[in-house]
């Protein structure tokens, strides 16, 4: 599957589309808090802790069950 770029704080990435956004923020050491995601485990959500700004978003959305779009505008901090 190929790549899109996403924006990041302002940083713009070039990253696979598959990749949960949780895993794409922690190889790129963006500072996102987490507690119930691992990457030897499922999808779980259940914390909240990893939520992110998205553009376009009402609310802030889980890092750890969304996978990036093409053109994507994320904030992690306020």
């Amino acid at each position: 599957m190929s790549d899109i770029t996403i924006t990041v704080d302002g940083k713009e990435l070039t990253v696979p589309r598959d990749e949960l956004l949780i895993k794409i923020l922690n190889k790129n050491n963006f500072a996102i808090p987490q507690f119930c995601y691992h990457d030897a485990l499922g999808m779980d959500g259940n914390c909240r802790m990893c939520m992110v700004e998205i553009e376009g978003q009402k609310r802030p959305q889980i890092a750890c069950n969304t996978f990036p779009k093409e053109g994507m505008e994320v904030r992690t901090r306020g």
